[in-house]
């Protein structure tokens, strides 16, 4: 099995800042196979994703007016990053979860595959643009929606690997704290 060590960070990342949780706990990561410890991760809590989401608010506006040329430049160099370190993130999940190798490199490989669709989506947003809605007749507005926190759904720490976000809502609950994504924009007004 491939190591990961160079993938792991054991804080939190908010406003370009590495950082523990606010009151120092943390929770232990566990290979479920062997009960050995592979990550202590902070264990943060509301205060943490209230400035996380903060930061990225203030971040958004710079964001959205970069060119879109440069945006998508930035998700394909994760895209390949991603892709780069395929088989020491399988390793990860492998030992964080207790998956089968051959299903964690292809969780890897969809995450990097919804990075690169999320990346040539983007096109759409550069001007708000009316489409239709299904077989409705009505029309909606598709515009950037900024970002929310998805708590954990699973109760589990999921080291220091960054989580994907699941578009389609299987919700495996990997996460432990929160993820920060863009809302799909059907979704954002419930």
């Amino acid at each position: 099995m491939s190591d990961f060590s160079h993938l792991t960070r054991q804080q939190n990342l908010i406003g370009g800042a590495w950082c523990d949780a606010d009151n120092a706990s943390t929770l232990d990561v566990t290979d479920p196979a062997t009960d050995k410890v592979i990550a202590t991760v902070p264990n943060a809590g509301t205060r943490e994703t209230r400035r996380a989401i903060d930061a990225a608010h203030a971040t958004f506006p710079a964001y959205s007016t970069m060119p879109l040329g440069q945006r998508v430049a930035l998700m394909r160099k994760l895209h390949d990053a991603i892709l780069d370190n395929l088989d020491p993130m399988a390793a990860m999940m492998t030992a964080e979860q207790g998956k089968p190798l051959a299903e964690a490199r292809a969780e890897v490989a969809s995450s990097a595959a919804y990075v690169l669709w999320f990346a040539e989506e983007a096109r759409p947003f550069r001007h708000p643009h009316r489409q239709p809605r299904g077989n409705s007749g009505h029309l909606r507005d598709r515009t950037r929606q900024g970002l929310f926190a998805l708590p954990d759904q699973g109760g589990r720490g999921r080291g220091a690997r960054g989580h994907h976000h699941d578009p389609h809502g299987r919700g495996d609950g990997a996460a432990a704290g929160t993820d920060l994504v863009r809302p799909e924009p059907r979704l954002a007004g419930r």
